[in-house]
């Protein structure tokens, strides 16, 4: 018995879409990092460019492109296999895959030393096209920081937030040397004060007393954030987001950087058209 071919009938309107696909995918992946294996639950999307004289797309194709991923080790190698095959067997131009999970990081207490985890939001990033591949990676950081305002007009005290510093970057280099703990550690410490999972009484002090000696606006953040991402070759276009949920006021407080708007500009990489698909 024949079955018809719906998605593979001629569409006579002339409009080319640069995305048809699915999300999100969950499955189980590992990553491997500083030589640790982690696994990890995430969630996939995964998008083609359909032609103009295409009715639709196969999204179980799309499907069956992804599954080899399943409890295998990530790598670029492995993500570019599946653009490739998307890309092969939908006959599409371009091929966009994005990977969200959790990375929980062990992190020990400044004092005590007791260890426990802490969870970050991971996206990686690939687009795949005939001119060739971009790849990249957004990171979403919990840090603390403490008002200087505060600080300062205040006999005793001072008024401290959690934040999250949300970096999107293209990646110049992915790759073995690449360490998703070490960017992550570096991000966290441009705040006034990392993010802990166990604290004692002597953590909580000297916890306390570091964002008080390192007060910081989300300008700040921001600004220092900058200054160590020109300092990466990994990283090629970025864009920085801090925002503060804010402890005294009923509002947050948000401060925003991107690197083509700067006044030596990066282009944005065609990926970035590509992330408002990322979510469900």
């Amino acid at each position: 018995m024949i079955l018809p071919d719906t998605q593979n009938l001629p569409d006579t309107r002339a409009i080319a879409l640069p995305a048809v696909g699915v999300t999100p995918l969950a499955m189980p992946l590992r990553i491997t990092d500083a030589g640790i294996v982690h696994h990890v639950s995430a969630s996939v999307a995964l998008y083609t460019s359909l032609a103009e004289n295409r009715k639709g797309t196969h999204l179980s194709r799309l499907v069956e492109s992804v599954m080899p991923l399943a409890d295998a080790v990530l790598t670029p190698a492995s993500l570019r296999a599946v653009l490739a095959d998307a890309r092969g067997r939908l006959d599409a131009d371009e091929a966009f895959l994005a990977v969200r999970f959790r990375y929980d990081m062990k992190k020990s207490a400044p004092v005590s030393g007791l260890a426990g985890y802490v969870p970050y939001e991971v996206c990686l990033i690939a687009l795949h096209r005939a001119a060739g591949i971009e790849e990249g990676l957004i990171l979403d950081v919990p840090i603390t920081t403490l008002c200087p305002c505060s600080k300062a007009i205040s006999q005793y005290g001072a008024h401290n937030q959690r934040g999250r510093l949300l970096l999107t970057a293209a990646l110049n280099e992915p790759g073995e040397g690449f360490s998703l703990g070490a960017q992550i550690g570096a991000l966290e410490s441009l705040g006034s004060s990392p993010v802990f999972s166990i604290l004692k009484r002597t953590d909580e002090k000297e916890v306390t007393e570091r964002a008080y000696e390192t007060p910081k606006f989300v300008e700040d953040v921001v600004r220092d954030a900058v200054l160590w991402i020109q300092g990466q070759k990994t990283l090629g276009w970025y864009r920085v987001r801090i925002s503060n949920d804010e402890s005294i006021h009923a509002h947050n407080a948000v401060a925003l950087f991107d690197a083509a708007r700067a006044v030596r500009p990066r282009a944005r990489p065609r990926f970035y058209d590509y992330l408002d698909l990322i979510g469900p």
